[in-house]
């Protein structure tokens, strides 16, 4: 999301681009799913394929967006970024906690993109359909601006289940971001939700 609305800057059509979806070949596994997919035959911009892939998780939308960015530019993003995904030494694109959570510092501080696009992609991010895991326990007003990741299928030993973003807390905003690891991915997802009611509470008091 972050490199595309980052191409948009110098090249301001970009966003309205559109791509026919195809097929689906992709090697990402997923357990968390919405119904709200991509329809083969069907055109769909860069715009509305970053809404499906960052709203509902949509990894088909993912695909097609990566094909369009190409690896040296989302490299070259991620490296501006402080991630050097090219040159890590494993093959899960692993990255620490810190340096997930400072994309959703550079968002909030419009410090990489314009503050337009910043915004915009926060806007996005509040729109996660996903609120099993920060959201959950906190009060229904409260704006989340957040994305999960999962790591894992069902029949996996091993799980993982991460979110991170922003809690627009009144007057006062902050950012958590929760990792997990485990053998059952509804536990984790309580476990995250715990936490960050946890922390929501003790902020309030």
């Amino acid at each position: 999301m972050i490199a595309c609305y980052k191409k948009a800057e110098s090249e301001p059509d970009f966003l309205k681009k559109k791509i026919q979806y195809t097929h689906f070949n992709s090697t990402y596994v997923q357990t968390i799913l919405d119904t709200n997919m991509l329809k083969v035959g069907e055109y769909y911009t860069i715009e509305k394929l970053i809404e499906k892939m960052v709203i509902f998780s949509d990894n088909a939308s993912l695909e097609l967006i990566a094909d369009k960015i190409g690896d040296d530019f989302f490299f070259q993003v991620m490296d501006d970024n402080g991630v050097d995904i090219k040159n890590l030494a494993t093959q899960n694109d692993y990255i620490s906690v810190r340096q997930y959570s400072s994309f959703f510092r550079m968002l909030y501080n419009s410090t990489y993109l314009t503050k337009q696009y910043s915004e915009r992609c926060l806007e996005i991010l509040s729109k996660s359909h996903y609120p099993m895991g920060i959201p959950r326990f906190l009060p229904k007003d409260v704006l989340v601006s957040h994305k999960f990741g999962e790591v894992g299928t069902v029949d996996s030993y091993v799980k993982q289940l991460h979110d991170c973003g922003i809690v627009y807390r009144k007057n006062s905003p902050y950012l958590i971001c929760i990792m997990t690891k485990g053998h059952d991915f509804n536990y984790l997802s309580e476990r995250m939700a715990d936490i960050s009611k946890i922390i929501y509470k003790n902020l309030n008091e």
